[in-house]
């Protein structure tokens, strides 16, 4: 499972998984959770030319779920985005969360110039 942090800035980064085709769990709030699992995600973004492109959840070969903090399960998480306003770190659900990542022994990082990503290991 790959976990996304946030709903706003956080659906940019899922769109780009779902478009090659991976499943993404947004972590967001609960009324945000309803309106995208009901409902999906509409985005439109500049692309190439100033031409817009405009991007419907629906049709995407991934698929999302939007879920809160507290409904997190950690067992088959893979990869972990964080995506949110730093105003949203101090809530205490997203706080917890982030420790119980933070508690995973079984990590390993992939480094490039441009970033750092933190996978747990699957055994």
């Amino acid at each position: 499972m790959i976990l996304v942090f946030g709903a706003s800035y956080g659906v940019v980064v899922a769109t780009k998984l779902m478009l090659a085709g991976y499943d993404v769990t947004c972590v967001c709030k609960s009324g945000e959770a309803t309106l995208i699992n009901n409902n999906g995600f509409f985005i439109e973004i500049p692309g190439y030319l100033n031409k817009k492109l405009n991007i419907s959840s629906q049709k995407l070969p991934g698929k999302i779920l939007a879920t809160t903090p507290e409904n997190v399960n950690l067992d088959n998480t893979s990869l972990v985005f964080l995506a949110m306003q730093e105003a949203q770190y101090s809530d205490l659900s997203i706080k917890n969360l982030m420790i119980n990542i933070a508690k995973k022994k079984n990590t390993q990082h992939i480094n490039n110039e441009y970033t750092t990503f933190k996978l747990f290991k699957k055994f």
